[in-house]
Order: structure tokens, then C-alpha cells, then sequence
């Protein structure tokens, strides 16, 4: 792996301690061999292209591929979801690598994809959310869709699932925030009557108002 890293580290012009950190902190969230040195191209090749600090990207990376079950081979896919969200959203490399993760486990137990949940960060930021604000919003949202309430389940049992979170797991992000629209028209009183509150309130309107 030496000859890796500073291969990689000369390529994209890398600090070669940094680079050598960055392969250490993929080796241990227990990433060996080729899969260790996929992570590590792309990361490199993230931080070099999002502007951000190798130690950021790298971290970010290494706990999206883990929490999510992928395989290694699916980091660079990855990258190219969170450089996309940096180019459509009103957020930069370093506040995703900072935030992201505030999300990513909510967001597992959920079944939420790693692509929805980049999309919606990009629409929250795009609406005047900061990125900070944004990934805790979306992050209390999430959780209020898995544990649901009963105006909020009812919505969905009108609609053939037992309850919001199962509606979530089946159809997704997306689908789900298109009926709460539908219920609610994305009114802040309306979507309070399903049992949102002042901490995942400002999510729900942006997500639930952007499906129309």
C-alpha cells in the first residue's frame, strides 16, 4: 500500500502524511487491500475536486460505504453523488463532509437512499437552509417518519402501508413527501397537525412544497 499512497499522493498533488492518515483511517473502519485503495483513489480524487481536506473527505467516504453495506467499488459513485450535490445544492465539500454524517445513520435504518438524501440536502440549501441547519432539520424529519404519529400514519394507511415508515422503507423519500404534500399541502399548520415540530418542521415544508 506504500507504493499506493504516494503514487496517489504525486498524482493529486497530496500532502504524502495526509495521504498516508487518509489510508489509515480507511484501514480502520476495516477496509483492507484493494478495497482500502479504492477508497482512498477516491477520496483523494474528491478532496482535490470538492476543495476539501483530504482527512474530511476520506472520513466521510469511508463511513458512507460502511453504513450503507456498499462495496468498495461503489466509492467513486459515491463521490460523484456528493460532488453533484455540492454543484446543484448552496453547500461546499467541507460543510458535507461535516454534516453529512449527522444524517447517514437515520437515514440507513430508514432505507433511505445515500442519492435521496444528497438530493435533499441540495433543495434544502437551494431554499436558504444553511448546510448546518439542513442536516439537522432533515435529520429530525427522518426520525419523525420512522416513529410516525397517528395523523401521520393515517395519511399512509389511507394508502394501503401500515404506516409512514413503512411507506418510507417501500417507496422512498420522495414518494412519501409527495403524500405528505398531498395531505398538507406543505402548509406549516398542516404539517404540524402530523405531529412535525420546530426541529424537522423547516425540512418537511421545503421537501413537501418541492413536489409540486
Amino acid at each position: 500500500l506504500g507504493s499506493t499512497i504516494v503514487s496517489t499522493a504525486g498524482k493529486f498533488g497530496l500532502n504524502l502524511d495526509q495521504a498516508a492518515d487518509s489510508m489509515f483511517t480507511i484501514q480502520s473502519a476495516t477496509l483492507r487491500g484493494a478495497d482500502a485503495v479504492r477508497v482512498f483513489n477516491a477520496a483523494a480524487m474528491l478532496s482535490v475536486a470538492g476543495n476539501a481536506d483530504l482527512k474530511n473527505t476520506t472520513e466521510l467516504l469511508a463511513r458512507s460505504v460502511m453504513a450503507y453495506g456498499k462495496h468498495s467499488t461503489e466509492a467513486q459513485h459515491i463521490s460523484d453523488v456528493l460532488f453533484k450535490t455540492q454543484d446543484r445544492g448552496i453547500v461546499v465539500m467541507e460543510e458535507l463532509a461535516h454534516n453529512l454524517t449527522k444524517v447517514i445513520p437515520s437515514a440507513v435504518a430508514a432505507r433511505v437512499s445515500f442519492e435521496e438524501i444528497n438530493a435533499a440536502i441540495a433543495t434544502l440549501t437551494t431554499k436558504g437552509l444553511q448546510t448546518t441547519v439542513a442536516s439537522t432539520a432533515l435529520n429530525s424529519m427522518l426520525l419523525k417518519l420512522t416513529s410516525g404519529s397517528e395523523n401521520l400514519d393515517a395519511v399512509f394507511q389511507k394508502l394501503g402501508y401500515d404506516s409512514s415508515a413503512t411507506a418510507l422503507k417501500q417507496r422512498g423519500l420522495e414518494y412519501v413527501m409527495r403524500q405528505i404534500s398531498a395531505a398538507t399541502g406543505g402548509a406549516a399548520y398542516e404539517l404540524q397537525k402530523l405531529g412535525f415540530n420546530y426541529r424537522d418542521i423547516k425540512a418537511a415544508a421545503i421537501l413537501a412544497n418541492d413536489t409540486n
